[in-house]
């Protein structure tokens, strides 16, 4: 735990979550009991029921929860998706004389998609029939966040999970490859999406959905032979479907704080995608984050990822190398800074297919001592759709024009000089 004046400013990202809001106690008689989900807070705002047996004092309010498994298993709890500056007690014993069982307070991996001033404990182990008393208190923040609790029993059903869009309907499937049965002889897959059940299914793949894009969701492998011992997914959403064109055309753009934007362009020629940033800009200093990647998602082959020349994107653009002709943007934003508070100068790009193929090429160095130079081979692997192709340089060297492929040498060029 850091000290309060040693914090460097949060990276936090806001996320999309399909928590589920209900009322949460103000005191520890009071907890309400919740199973293995994703649930929001409305924040440790009142009620003076804050308890410090964890910490060095702090907390006057406290959101309060209790979990009790009815299977030996482990469990986390965190509010690492995202939310309000937390701190997380886990006590045993009775409402009137708590035992701290573990606590977090900025202890969130430093990702995006997370913030490292929420809190969480994880690999807890979880004893059937006792109770585990979870409260969020007010020592940072009294704001509301979104939290969640995992339970994971050493005999639950086990799966892989993909996303299968059918971006022309506006929904998506997931794709669920049961692994491991552990103690079942079959599993229920239910989901809190709204979709039906997938019910008494083995080893193999499912399709469940559909669900309805940018909705996430959340499935439970529910063990039909030993009952409390399931398997849950991960949070699962859809990756953003792309809009598919050629333009060119021109986006403005003006990010918030605590931001997690994603857009997904797709050419519909042969041609490569072009992005290109006419002017704007990202604040430097907080862990604001631009990333393109080379492809229809965010697992793609990245590109780019930063803030530009001291925060100005002003002229970097991007070429698509994917067989997809596809490029995604990924803007991720602390909860401090943004464009819409004047920290960042607003974005104007422009996306378009290019109508030509660029040639490409090879470079290597051949030294010339006796001259105390040095010449670049150019070795022509493809000439693109240009019958003549000049090779410039930053040397001062004479420029070179090729009409095949093949090797085409530059130079000479001073010796230890930096030449592109």
């Amino acid at each position: 735990m850091q000290a309060r004046s040693l914090r460097s400013v949060p990276f936090l990202i806001a996320l999309f979550i399909a928590g589920r809001a209900l009322p949460q106690g103000e005191t520890c008689a009071t907890a309400v009991p919740v199973t293995p989900g994703v649930y929001i807070a409305d924040g440790p705002a009142t009620g003076a029921g804050g308890v410090n047996t964890c910490f060095f004092g702090g907390a006057i309010n406290g959101d309060w929860y209790s979990f009790t498994p009815v299977v030996d298993g482990t469990f986390d709890v965190g509010s690492c998706l995202g939310g309000a500056d937390t701190r997380l007690s886990i006590f045993t014993g009775d409402c009137g004389s708590l035992t701290c069982f573990d606590s977090g307070d900025d202890d969130c991996p430093f990702l995006v998609g997370s913030s490292n001033f929420a809190s969480q404990a994880t690999g807890m182990v979880a004893v059937a029939g006792t109770t585990y008393y979870i409260q969020w208190d007010d020592n940072w923040s009294p704001a509301g966040f979104t939290w969640y609790l995992n339970f994971f029993c050493g005999n639950a059903p086990q799966a892989t999970y993909s996303i299968a869009l059918q971006c022309d309907l506006g929904v998506y499937f997931v794709n669920v490859d049961i692994t491991s049965l552990g103690s079942a002889t079959d599993v229920n897959i239910t989901n809190n999406g709204g979709a039906p059940a997938v019910n008494n299914v083995g080893l193999g793949v499912q399709s469940v959905g559909p669900f309805a894009l940018n909705t996430p969701v959340l499935l439970t492998l529910v063990n039909n032979s030993e009952t409390g011992c399931d398997g849950f997914s991960p949070q699962l959403v859809n990756s953003p479907c792309p809009l598919v064109t050629c333009g060119p055309n021109t986006y403005d753009y003006c990010y918030g704080p605590s931001e997690d934007y994603q857009v997904v362009y797709q050419g519909n020629s042969t041609y490569s995608l072009r992005l290109q940033f006419n002017n704007g800009g990202i604040y430097q200093f907080d862990g604001d984050l631009l990333t393109i990647y080379d492809g229809l998602d965010v697992f793609a082959p990245v590109l780019y990822s930063g803030t530009g020349v001291n925060g100005d994107l002003t002229g970097l653009n991007w070429t698509s190398t994917n067989a997809a002709h596809a490029l995604t943007l990924r803007m991720t934003s602390t909860q401090f800074t943004g464009c819409s508070d004047g920290n960042a100068l607003p974005w104007n790009y422009t996306v378009a297919c290019l109508d030509c193929t660029a040639p490409s090429a090879t470079f290597d160095v051949t030294l010339d001592c006796a001259q105390g130079g040095f010449f670049v081979n150019v070795n022509i692997a493809e000439m693109g759709t240009d019958p003549s192709i000049d090779i410039t340089n930053t040397g001062g060297a004479p420029l070179v024009t090729a009409t095949s492929v093949g090797t085409y040498t530059v130079g000479p060029f001073t010796a230890a000089s930096d030449v592109v």
